[in-house]
């Protein structure tokens, strides 16, 4: 039986920050359960192939909870990912699960040249999206009032000002932070 699993040898691009063949093989050679942990606080680094199934089930167990206990839940989400935001949003419909107590973050947004953040108008934006895809989606009864579903503005794109809302929405800061690697 033939296998097929063969060496490619090649140079990584020159423009690579670390193209050092030495480093690049230890890297490729690191198991799973050496990236997997758990630290002592508490906070664990999973591996998964497809992240979106886990962060919907992970969302909206987090949304339900936050309902059912009646707990303030202060969420950051990367953008843009719109069939998991619509999932999201139609578990939270189906289930009828109250977003009443949650504040909700964009994490980042498209900006011009000169730093003009782009407006919820613009469809191609990371705020219009978020809003229209996730926010939009949900009942009426269940959502909350638009002003704890955050976009990034030209009024709230100082440093720092951003994360002073997080930190005043949350109580010190988020209960949980999504993140994605972008095309970069």
């Amino acid at each position: 039986m033939r296998k097929n699993n063969y060496e490619f040898d090649f140079q990584p691009a020159k423009w690579l920050p670390v193209c050092d063949p030495e480093v690049l093989d230890y890297v490729r050679n690191i198991k799973r359960e050496d990236m997997e942990y758990t630290n002592e606080n508490g906070y664990s680094v999973r591996v998964v192939l497809d992240p979106t199934l886990m962060l919907v089930l992970d969302v909206f167990h987090r949304i339900y909870l936050s309902d059912r206990d009646d707990t303030h839940l202060t969420m950051v989400f990367p953008n843009q990912w719109p069939a998991a935001y619509q999932a999201i949003a139609e578990m939270i419909n189906r289930n009828n699960v109250s977003c009443r107590n949650v504040d909700a973050f964009a994490m980042d947004e498209w900006a011009d040249e000169d730093g003009n953040v782009a407006p919820l108008t613009y469809g191609a934006g990371l705020g219009y999206s978020f809003r229209n895809h996730f926010y939009g989606k949900i009942r009426p009864d269940l959502r909350p009032d638009v002003e704890h579903w955050h976009v990034f503005t030209n009024e709230n794109k100082g440093t720092g000002v951003y994360s002073s809302i997080i930190e005043e929405a949350g109580g010190g800061g988020a209960d949980v932070v999504y993140t994605a690697t972008g095309w970069p």
